[in-house]
């Protein structure tokens, strides 16, 4: 059994000089990405990311680019970095899943990015801290003050949620885990519904392939 979540208070915190200028490389790589300026993003974050570019055949090009640099010794990855830009602008919508973005940076991308559309996904506080204290060995006061911090981090989040959501009602919507896990094809509808994309039948298969318990009967 987890404590009920209480909220005593949600603050707005502003952040600090530097706190802005540690998160000044994240926003140039999110901005020039969901733009496809990619030519001005550091090349060494997309070959760090080759192994899961390999998941999607359209960027076999670039995949075999940089194998052929590599293998040829040569370390300048403006061309390979091309091809990617190619496969971007061709693109009919750009995805982006970013882990622990504050929400104080999407206020600025959705002012100068127009057609971008945010998805705040979010999980209960009290499930990721059960899910952390079964893999780490934490002491209980380090576990506490964790706690503590996580749970402020996601008030300040919300904060900012409910205020973006007033200002662009269209373009940021909040999804829960636990509203997936529980109803993942009403939530993947309605998600696909918010981009203005249609849920076709090859992803209906993959969530219910994924996410539907099998059950076996002996005959």
């Amino acid at each position: 059994m987890v404590p009920p979540l209480v909220v005593k208070q949600i603050i707005i915190v502003d952040c600090s000089p530097v706190e802005q200028e540690k998160m000044t490389p994240l926003m140039t790589v999110l901005r020039h990405t969901l733009t496809c300026d990619l030519r001005n993003t550091t090349p060494a974050i997309w070959s760090r990311w080759t192994g899961f570019l390999r998941r999607e055949s359209r960027s076999t090009p670039y995949i075999r680019c940089i194998k052929e640099q590599r293998e040829g010794g040569i370390t300048n990855d403006s061309f390979c970095i091309s091809l990617l830009t190619e496969i971007c602008t061709n693109s009919s919508m750009i995805i982006v899943k970013t882990i622990r973005t504050p929400m104080y940076l999407v206020g600025p991308l959705l002012e100068s990015l127009p057609k971008l559309k945010v998805i705040y996904y979010t999980r209960d506080p009290r499930g990721m801290i059960n899910s952390r204290s079964g893999i780490s060995k934490s002491s209980d006061i380090l576990m506490v003050k964790n706690a503590e911090r996580l749970c402020l981090t996601m008030s300040t989040d919300y904060a900012y949620y409910r205020t973006l959501s007033e200002k662009h009602p269209d373009r940021i919507i909040h999804v829960k885990y636990e509203s997936l896990a529980h109803s993942p094809m009403e939530c993947a509808s309605m998600m696909y519904k918010y981009v203005d994309k249609e849920l076709v039948e090859d992803i209906n298969r993959w969530i219910t392939k994924n996410t539907v318990k099998a059950f076996f009967i002996q005959p």
